[in-house]
């Protein structure tokens, strides 16, 4: 199961794979140049900053572009050999790992910035909001990633709609920042940083964010089913 879940990725352009590469490494240093010379009184003033600007420019971009590079396309003999629902589950759990893996990888990130080059004392909430940064990064990369796939399972192609939805998101966040109100809470409304506390953050965040997937899921299962028809 494994090995078929990197299949795709493996087997994708040697120019995709080198940019999945490329752009996380210049996510992580752009991650390190914002905390690092941001100058903030405070781990929480970093949480908040890099939510607001370095989870859309730097963690945001490598996701979305992994999960383009590793989700799977059936052709017609494949689609005749395999099961064609295998390729909708394919992609489901590819993105979710890139999710995963990508809320990970900025966890830790964010912890080796503060604790050791910054210096900061660990404190007690010191786990609470990185921890708090890893899950927000995690359903900011699900959230945006089913609404691509949902995209490309109406006949965009990956390709096309990536570099549009990247450029969108990194222009809203340069547009939304200046900006007072509930304007950018609304936006990013996943990963906005509302609370330092988790019991607002799960009422908040995490419970609207259970019902988008559920809802996307069944909008991608739908218009996975059409496209399969208009094709047969």
């Amino acid at each position: 199961m494994c090995s078929d879940l990197f299949h795709p990725f493996r087997t994708a352009p040697r120019v995709m794979r080198i940019a999945v590469g490329l752009v996380s490494l210049i996510g992580a240093v752009c991650a390190v140049s914002l905390l690092y010379g941001g100058l903030a009184p405070s781990l929480h003033d970093d949480y908040i900053g890099f939510m607001r600007v370095g989870a859309t420019l730097c963690s945001l971009p490598p996701c979305l572009i992994a999960v383009g590079a590793g989700s799977a396309r059936y052709g017609a003999f494949e689609r005749v050999r395999r099961d064609p629902r295998n390729e909708l589950r394919h992609n489901l759990a590819w993105l979710t790992l890139m999710g995963l893996l990508t809320g990970a990888c900025s966890g830790v990130v964010f912890a080796l910035t503060e604790f050791v080059l910054l210096g900061r004392p660990f404190e007690p909430g010191s786990l609470s909001l990185t921890a708090m940064l890893t899950v927000q990064t995690v359903m900011m990369c699900v959230a945006v990633s089913l609404l691509v796939l949902l995209l490309a399972n109406c006949g965009l192609p990956f390709s096309r709609t990536l570099p549009v939805l990247i450029a969108i998101l990194l222009l809203a966040n340069w547009m939304l920042l200046p900006l007072t109100g509930e304007v950018t809470r609304y936006v990013y409304y996943f990963w906005y940083p509302i609370s330092p506390y988790w019991p607002d953050v799960l009422v908040g965040q995490v419970a609207p964010f259970v019902g988008w997937c559920l809802l996307l899921v069944v909008a991608n299962v739908v218009a996975f089913g059409h496209m399969d028809r208009l094709e047969a």
